[in-house]
């Protein structure tokens, strides 16, 4: 079976420090057959000038030239992700055309108060408070499922990873909050990610979205699964891929979903 990892960033990404050169190394040590630099693009933050956003044009040099130092070795597919995608979708169809991508990556970082969630502080929030934005997250995700031009739907349990395992049940898993979401995926041929990364934060002991979940998605008629590490480092490249396969495996999936030119590819589960 092809081992892949679909959710990588370097040094463009504003958040990240890894060189190219050091994501492919770490590739070829790890027997990955091809990832994905997905690098971040906060469509609201740089179309409302708040950002400056990334330095494409250096990805691509660099993307140019680690694919021919290591042709035949290793694969690298041009990719993106797009934070916020729906909030300007002229904006988001500009970006997306630029470029000839094999994979365009959705994510929600920034909910309705206005921060990405990794700089909220949940003691600033009674518990009434980070339900309604809990809510709100679900809510503005099951738009972005319906609306957004992206290939997968990354992390949909991204705010769980900022939030004291004590005061998470502030986070509703009630499985009919997730049910618009998958069936937007579904209906629009929207692979759903197995994010491996908050197994390393400690948050999780499975890949986000967890078995239950996963499990619901699939009982609606969920087929495309995708996985990303979401490695900032070139150690975490591909991390707990394996879990993931078992995790996929366990919900009842038999194949993964791989890309080309933003194209699926279904490989079998072995």
């Amino acid at each position: 079976m092809k081992r892949f990892d679909y959710h990588t960033h370097n040094h463009i990404s504003f958040d990240a420090k890894a060189t190219l050169q050091e994501h492919c190394e770490a590739a070829l040590q790890k027997g990955l057959d091809e990832f994905a630099l997905t690098n971040h693009y906060e469509l609201d933050m740089v179309e409302s000038g708040k950002e400056k956003g990334p330095d494409l044009a250096l990805e691509e040099i660099e993307l140019q030239e680690m694919r021919e130092r290591y042709a035949g070795r290793v694969t690298i597919l041009r990719g993106i992700e797009i934070g916020q995608p729906d909030y300007d979708s002229v904006a988001a169809k500009k970006l997306i055309d630029a470029r000839e991508y094999d994979i365009v990556l959705g994510s929600l970082h920034n909910g309705l108060h206005g921060l990405d969630f990794y700089y909220m502080n949940p003691d600033e929030y009674t518990n009434a408070q980070l339900c309604n934005l809990w809510e709100a997250y679900l809510v503005l995700l099951a738009k972005i499922a319906r609306t957004a031009d992206i290939d997968v739907l990354t992390h949909i349990l991204y705010p769980v990873r900022y939030v004291p395992l004590e005061r998470s049940a502030c986070f509703s898993m009630d499985l009919s909050r997730f049910e618009p979401i998958f069936k937007a995926l579904i209906e629009r041929g929207i692979a759903l990610e197995l994010n491996t990364a908050a197994i390393r934060k400690g948050v999780m002991t499975v890949p986000d979205p967890g078995l239950k979940i996963l499990k619901f998605y699939r009982a609606l008629g969920g087929e495309y699964l995708s996985i990303g590490s979401d490695a900032h480092f070139a150690r975490d490249l591909a991390a707990n891929f394996d879990d993931a396969v078992e995790l996929a495996k366990a919900a009842g999936f038999t194949h993964l979903t791989t890309f080309r030119k933003r194209q699926k590819i279904m490989e079998a589960l072995k």
